[in-house]
């Protein structure tokens, strides 16, 4: 499981380069029940935080709730489908280890969003709760390579024995219909709604259909600026 996991993960270019194959497969195999993507995040996030080794470790070692050893007391282990510590247990973990502490950081107004849009889904599925805190914590951490909160990667996050991909769709699906999160084109990534009362995709969709897709660029700038010579 651990080595099919990790082999998913470098396929969908999750793993750092320059390790060589076979070397970083076996590491990040070890890992279990670490998902990929938590094992992947996790020393980004506690330096994003200002905790670096401490939380680390207090988060592998302790009896913190949500940590990793009662994540080990209350998980049911089976070779062909294990429980795996996944992206929305880290959250849970952070925010009550820290909790009012992290709005206070640097990155306290994406706690802050990740709260409000928690707040805004009392009637969510469990599903799709997991998917904004998975959302959250990946925004907060920033862009590792391609490890973003993509469709793809949320996708390989959250599959199992339990849950499809085509729920993990209808989820997200249902999540950008009430305006908790927005996809966005530039980078491919989902991302947690920030209140604007402007649909940004929405006035750009418009646009385009008053533009001509045939009419040069060059052409439309030279109507409001005039060129001039350049000796």
């Amino acid at each position: 499981c651990g080595r099919g996991l990790a082999r998913k993960a470098r396929t969908l270019g999750l793993t750092p380069t320059g390790a060589k194959k076979e070397d970083l497969l076996a590491v990040l195999g070890r890992c279990i029940p670490l998902h990929p993507t938590v094992a992947l995040i996790l020393g980004h996030l506690f330096r994003r935080i200002g905790q670096n080794e401490r939380s680390l470790f207090a988060f592998l070692s302790s009896r913190e709730p949500f940590g990793f050893q009662e994540f080990i007391d209350r998980a049911m282990w089976s070779k062909k489908a294990p429980s795996l510590l996944r992206l929305d247990d880290v959250y849970d973990y952070v925010s009550t280890a820290l909790g009012s502490a992290l709005y206070a950081q640097a990155d306290g107004k994406k706690w802050s969003e990740i709260e409000s849009s928690l707040n805004r889904s009392k009637d969510a599925t469990e599903l799709e709760i997991r998917l904004i805190k998975a959302i959250g914590v990946l925004r907060i951490v920033g862009d590792i390579g391609a490890l973003t909160s993509s469709h793809g990667v949320l996708e390989f996050a959250f599959e199992d024995e339990r849950t499809g991909a085509s729920d993990i769709s209808q989820a997200l699906e249902r999540l950008q219909q009430r305006s908790v999160i927005v996809y966005r084109r530039y980078n491919n990534a989902f991302s947690l709604w920030e209140g604007s009362d402007i649909d940004i995709e929405a006035k750009l969709k418009e646009a385009r259909k008053h533009i001509d897709p045939n009419e040069s660029l060059a052409s439309s700038l030279t109507k409001y600026f005039k060129p001039r010579p350049i000796v």
